[in-house]
């Protein structure tokens, strides 16, 4: 099953909450407040990218994502990122990875 560890989908229920990042208008439906806000979601696999594929756990991660209120936030520009498990995990993996993820958060503006 494709999901969010408790500690993270708890961070959403609280950052992503209703009257702070959306509310909801009866007959219209929810409005996000934070329509001009841009988001960089990094995931990290257990599988490699073709079993990734192979199981269709990125388009039902990326689904979770966007109906666990990225969306009815306004957030309609959404950056992913795998990071999919090589056949090797070291030490040189991981920098490589650590790298990654910096300079991604580097050059990330939310706008």
């Amino acid at each position: 099953m494709v999901g969010f560890p408790t500690i993270l989908k708890g961070w959403f229920d609280r950052i992503m909450s209703y009257g702070c990042a959306y509310t909801f208008i009866p007959g219209k439906g929810t409005e996000g407040f934070l329509k001009e806000k841009k988001a960089l979601l990094i995931n990290t696999t257990l599988p490699d990218e073709k079993g990734y594929e192979a199981l269709g756990s990125k388009n039902a991660m990326k689904k979770i994502i966007d109906d666990l209120r990225i969306k009815w936030c306004g957030i309609s520009n959404i950056d992913y990122v795998f990071l999919y498990r090589p056949a090797r995990i070291n030490t040189e993996t991981r920098k490589k990875y650590l790298e990654e993820v910096y300079q991604l958060g580097k050059g990330f503006s939310d706008k």
